[in-house]
């Protein structure tokens, strides 16, 4: 191809974008919409490359045909004001304009932004004005993240990642990273890891894949920082020596080892929620295990922080470094000063019970939005009903469930309550494996015409959002897309491009793009 028919061949691939874009957008209203009857809407904004507030918009429903949960990319939305008010007013024209009917939205899916998600105008909020059956759902990613986050709040364990990631600047450098694949090298064990991984600022799940490899990596970098110390340059030398000095001391290996034990518990956690087929319950499933294992951490704390001490101990005296309680004063204000003769006390006291303690309050708190938006749903799940007798309250709450859907669930509360009543009877003579609202539907009710008021909850249940991870990736295709040597894209050639990134599954018929030209 020439240069004079370069304008016209970007024109022509411009237009077939465009045409992608309205053909692969039409199946997703049609299974949102019509196909699956109710749905959930996921957003967030971001700012791109050239500084344009882009709204991403996508949709959650359940598939009609195949009972797979979908999470599925719509659009991204330019945005000028960044008011809960306008956000919301934007988000519901556009899905008018995508050909779909609001009425039949259940849930909404943000992150803790005040902008998403405040009480009073927050997009949340003027999103239900219009329709109150709309709940609102905090992303379980975003929660669970906060809850380590605020966890790590405690000195000690801030000043721990604080030298990781000292460390980690220090060995990321060509003579830094030499001198520690040498020493790698010259040890005789079984070491994978051949690189530091930095601590991330964000995202603090991530920060324990950090801590793991420091961990193994750290009789190497304690050598190659005592052999940096002896170089002739001053300002290197400085810095070793320090780093030196910090990773030897008694409170940053406990705080280090603290870390990589109780934040290793939430990890099955995150890798779930990155997945898109999953639904509520399952998520709180798995957060009531993991707020049950602190807990009996927390009363075993005496047998569990032992292990810990034990390794410190060992490195300690491998580096002749005495484990002693820090020097106490007659009035303490900064650190604890707790009245004690034994090292592993004091250490337990002040920093192992206390971080565990934070996390376990965090996540009580942060997920508990989640489980309160369950707690009506308890009737209908098996592992809820096959622990306990039937009770008055299942038939208060399915009762409370049919009102509150009363124009998607046109039946009557003793109709609903006979149901429940049989489908009570139904689960509980099955296998004790139908956990979630999910496999029930794809076990117990696969017929929409067997239990429809059942059938309908559960899927009213497993179509309310549980994280944002769908709109993050979309963010991450906008980083792809829309760089700085294509900072001036159309909306239409963005979304276009977007549409073929994102939705790679779906196969485009060279004829229905002609016959769209």
């Amino acid at each position: 191809m020439d240069s004079k028919s370069s304008p016209i061949f970007g024109e022509l691939f411009v237009r077939i974008y465009e045409s992608i874009e309205l053909i692969a957008s039409e199946p997703f209203v049609n299974c949102a919409d019509k196909l699956a009857g109710v749905f959930s809407i996921l957003a967030d904004e971001t700012a791109d490359i050239s500084c344009k507030d882009q709204f991403s918009l996508c949709v959650r429903y359940l598939e009609t045909n195949t009972l797979k949960l979908r999470e599925d990319f719509l659009k991204f939305v330019p945005v000028t004001s960044l008011t809960g008010e306008s956000l919301a007013q934007t988000l519901l024209d556009n899905l008018i304009n995508l050909g779909i009917d609001c009425s039949f939205m259940l849930g909404q899916g943000y992150d803790g932004a005040a902008t998403m998600s405040g009480r009073f105008n927050g997009v949340q909020v003027y999103v239900r004005k219009n329709n109150n059956m709309v709940i609102y759902v905090h992303c379980a990613s975003h929660s669970l993240n906060l809850a380590i986050s605020d966890a790590c709040d405690l000195q000690s364990i801030r000043n721990c990642m604080g030298v990781l990631s000292s460390v980690y600047n220090f060995f990321n450098t060509h003579k830094g990273q030499e001198v520690l694949l040498s020493k790698i090298a010259s040890i005789e064990t079984n070491i994978k890891a051949t690189r530091l991984k930095n601590v991330c600022p964000t995202r603090w799940i991530q920060r324990h894949e950090s801590v793991l490899i420091f961990l193994e990596l750290q009789n190497a970098v304690t050598i190659s920082l005592e052999t940096i110390s002896s170089w002739q340059d001053k300002t290197t030398c400085s810095t070793a020596l320090q780093l030196l000095s910090a990773i030897q001391n008694v409170e940053f290996q406990i705080s280090l080892r603290t870390t990589a034990k109780i934040f290793g518990i939430p990890s099955p956690l995150s890798r779930l929620l990155q997945t898109e087929n999953l639904d509520l319950s399952t998520a709180m499933i798995l957060a009531t295990n993991i707020e049950e294992m602190l807990i009996k951490m927390r009363n075993d704390n005496e047998k569990e922080f032992n292990y810990i001490f034990n390794d410190v101990q060992k490195i300690c005296s491998d580096w002749d470094v005495d484990v002693k309680i820090p020097r106490k004063v007659g009035r303490q204000v900064h650190r604890s000063n707790i009245e004690t003769d034994s090292p592993e006390v004091y250490f337990r006291v002040s920093i192992f019970i206390p971080v565990l303690d934070f996390y376990i309050i965090q996540i009580q708190r942060r997920l508990l939005d989640h489980k309160q938006i369950l707690s009506s749903y308890h009737c209908l799940l098996p592992s809820k009903i096959n622990n306990l007798v039937f009770k008055k309250q299942f038939e208060t709450d399915i009762v409370h469930l049919v009102c509150r859907y009363e124009k998607i669930i046109n039946r009557s509360e003793q109709q609903s309550i006979g149901e429940l009543r049989l489908w009570w009877n139904y689960v509980s003579q099955m296998n004790d494996h139908l956990k979630n609202a999910h496999s029930v539907l794809l076990v117990a009710l696969p017929d929409e015409n067997i239990f429809p008021i059942i059938r309908k909850l559960l899927v009213i249940l497993v179509t309310l959002p549980v994280m944002t991870t769908t709109i993050e990736r979309t963010f991450s295709t906008l980083c792809r897309l829309k760089t700085y040597l294509r900072n001036t894209t159309g909306e239409s050639r963005l979304n276009g491009l977007a549409m073929l990134n994102i939705h790679r599954d779906i196969e485009i018929s060279t004829d229905a793009v002609l016959d769209k030209l």
